[in-house]
């Protein structure tokens, strides 16, 4: 038997300014004009934009967020090829931020404070048993077992303003007169959620040319409604070795040569429990016989069919290594389908007590393929080069969006924000996810107005598909070059085939403004032969390719071989990161519209 664990424990302190407010204060904001009044010596206050120095200087944010996580395991073997494990671990998380604006920070407010505590609790248990054999070519193993977790989470916030002085910071948020005055805010939550877990799977290897595995999983959420809290998922993969084969061995430049096919299943649970349920919200006080009494009323419908989401998944690859492991890689092609979606769909009033229930209908389809390309180009005393190139293609499409219970014809996703006030996104059946829907201009008229392919701008008819905002192509490519002690590294990274609303070009390529903000140059660019001098407008002519290869990481270092009993080695490095990115995108980066 043996035993063993380990504690951790993690405890994190930092500031932070409203990066937000500041970027986009300093974007639009007049660059010429003072930060300072000269006769009074406050800070300058500008038409419609905020002062970005005095929200540096007038904003704390102290973060303070610790970790704590224990873990133990205990083994147990009765035979040789069989083991017995228990392993439980507990995992605490707590944060506790405290922001203060001081009276300075606007001319609104006499100071604000926002404090915000959280905590959550991870309780985890798993029992499971391993069997493994080898009988001459025959080599397998079976696990079985159980797993429990139990996740509970609370939070507090209150938000105060108008304090009589800057001194005591956000440390008493009850001085603010805003609480007496009714007007503070404070808010909460609190839930609980449990994830049980039976399991097992089966390796299989013969003569290490055939290869198989397959796993079952039968899990339970209390997420999820009555009727289907309990999912069965498995998944089953084989492969084949063919350089093992006999007709392969006089093929020496090949030392492994895989192809692999699997197929599996697996659950997906929603973010957010309670959603299978009636659900209740409270709203504004109303004056009742001369007394405050707070509203209540239904806000989602419960739906006790609420189940798990489903990723069916099909990958076909190929794994390889040439001429003495100097060149290897793979290639794999996947079909991923994701069914029962879950999405808020409208329904009437009555027979139902809400306007809204959330429900298992949409299916999406991801398809593509992944590459990697790894190859010792130069391997010798003293010089040696590896490079490494990865490629992916993904091409994806909405299959589903309504069935005969629920139907919806499209979503109408994501904004332009103010002033143009327009959805960015139209997803419709056998359209592809991440299509921008608009307008398209195709000219200018003499007074600024925008021509519009097929009708008029703010018609719905004549909204297009755009672009789409998902990269179709990813690329990386490392470059590691050493010459006796020396050593360099060069990482690239990109995505390609992909469009980006330039909203900052949207709001501010027009003279409307007057001459309190700061324009984008390319407000001077002509466009369709005229300048744009009339209000904002969502059209095509904003809609940019956001095609880019960015240096990732450049290190160059040197390894020093000592002769000393206490420092054999010692290595000295410099490296720089995010280094500079290709890129037409008129933005500041676009890889800051993605999510990796």
């Amino acid at each position: 038997m043996s035993v063993g664990g380990d504690i951790n424990y993690v405890i994190v302190k930092g500031s932070a300014v409203d990066q937000g407010a500041v970027y986009f204060a300093t974007l639009t904001g007049n660059p010429t004009n003072p930060v300072y009044d000269a006769n009074t010596g406050k800070y300058s206050t500008f038409y419609e934009v905020e002062n970005p120095v005095r929200l540096i200087n007038e904003y704390q944010k102290d973060l303070k967020w610790n970790e704590f996580t224990s873990t133990g395991k205990i083994v147990y073997r009765p035979i040789e090829e069989l083991s017995l494990t228990a392993l439980g671990s507990l995992r605490t998380y707590n944060n506790n931020n405290g922001t203060f604006a001081t009276r300075n920070y606007d001319d609104i407010h006499d100071g604000q404070v926002w404090r915000e505590a959280m905590y959550n609790e991870s309780k985890t248990l798993e029992l499971y048993g391993q069997y493994s054999k080898a009988i001459k070519q025959h080599d397998f193993s079976i696990l079985g077992g159980y797993s429990y977790n139990d996740f509970e989470e609370q939070n507090f916030n209150l938000y105060n303003y108008n304090y009589p002085t800057d001194a005591l910071g956000y440390a008493k948020p009850g001085l603010g007169m805003a609480l007496k005055e009714g007007l503070a805010s404070m808010d909460g939550h609190k839930f609980m959620n449990k994830l049980i877990s039976f399991f097992g799977r089966v390796n299989y290897n013969y003569d290490e040319k055939y290869l198989f595995s397959g796993s079952l999983r039968y899990e339970g959420s209390s997420k999820f409604g009555k009727n289907h809290q309990w999912g069965l998922f498995y998944a089953a993969s084989g492969a084949w070795r063919i350089s093992q084969e006999k007709f392969m061995r006089n093929v020496k430049f090949v030392n492994e040569l895989k192809l692999k096919v699997g197929y599996g299943v697996t659950g997906i649970e929603p973010t957010n429990p309670y959603q299978s349920h009636l659900r209740y919200a409270f709203g504004d006080p109303v004056l009742i016989n001369g007394q405050w009494v707070r509203t209540v009323a239904p806000t989602e419908n419960a739906n006790p069919d609420l189940k798990w989401e489903e990723k069916h998944e099909l990958n076909i690859g190929l794994d390889f290594a040439l001429f003495k492991n100097r060149l290897s890689g793979s290639i794999d092609y996947y079909r991923r389908e994701t069914r029962d979606l879950l999405y808020t769909y409208n329904v009437p009033v009555p027979p139902n007590l809400a306007s809204t229930t959330l429900a298992n209908v949409g299916t999406v389809e991801n398809s593509g393929v992944e590459a990697v390309l790894s190859g010792l180009v130069v391997n010798n005393r003293d010089w040696k080069l590896n490079l490494t190139a990865n490629f992916s293609y993904n091409t994806n499409k909405l299959k589903k969006l309504s069935n005969e219970k629920y139907q919806r014809d499209f979503l109408e996703l994501g904004s332009t924000g103010a002033p143009v006030q327009k959805s960015t996104h139209l997803v419709k059946e056998g359209g592809a996810i991440g299509n921008f829907y608009g307008w398209k201009s195709i000219g200018m008229t003499e007074s600024g107005e925008w021509v519009i392919e097929g009708g008029e701008y703010g018609d719905n008819s004549s909204r297009t598909v755009l672009g789409n905002g998902i990269p179709t192509m990813r690329a990386g490519f490392t470059a590691a070059l050493s010459y006796k002690n020396f050593d360099l590294t060069v990482s690239l990274r990109g995505a390609f085939d992909y469009q980006i609303l330039n909203q900052y070009r949207m709001l501010y390529e027009t003279f409307e403004k007057g001459t309190q903000f700061n324009y984008p140059k390319t407000l001077l660019d002509k466009v369709y032969g005229q300048y744009v001098r009339k209000s904002p407008a969502y059209v095509s002519y904003y809609i940019e390719n956001g095609d880019y290869v960015k240096i990732d990481n450049v290190t160059l270092g040197y390894n020093f071989k000592l002769k000393s009993s206490v420092i054999q080695n010692l290595r000295v490095y410099l490296s720089g990161l995010n280094l500079y990115t290709f890129t037409g995108y008129k933005g500041v980066d676009p890889r800051s519209t993605l999510t990796d």
